[in-house]
């Protein structure tokens, strides 16, 4: 992976200060994941966000040879975990 790309806590501390208009360290990016009785809940929000932003850039776009290579990269991907997940609970 080339070494030029921003940290994703540098990312999204710029993609908020740009998106909120005001000035966010990447301090407080970090904060929000040192807090252990917190970070769970955080990352199920932040995955949440995510998962209807995709959901709804697939749906716009469907049909665009590009979001339809996408979609079939992330089911290709999940396949194999569902196989797994789907296999521990026949076996329970």
């Amino acid at each position: 992976m080339p070494n030029n790309l921003p940290s994703v806590s540098s990312y999204f501390a710029t993609a908020l200060s740009n998106k909120l208009g005001t000035e966010i360290s990447t301090a407080k990016i970090n904060s929000l994941l040192t807090n252990d009785s917190q970070k769970n809940l955080n990352y199920e929000i932040l995955y949440k966000f995510l998962e209807s932003s995709v959901e709804e850039f697939i749906l716009v776009n469907n049909g665009n040879p590009l979001v339809d290579d996408f979609r079939q990269k992330i089911l290709n991907k999940l396949s194999g975990v569902l196989n797994i997940l789907m296999s521990k609970n026949n076996n329970e």
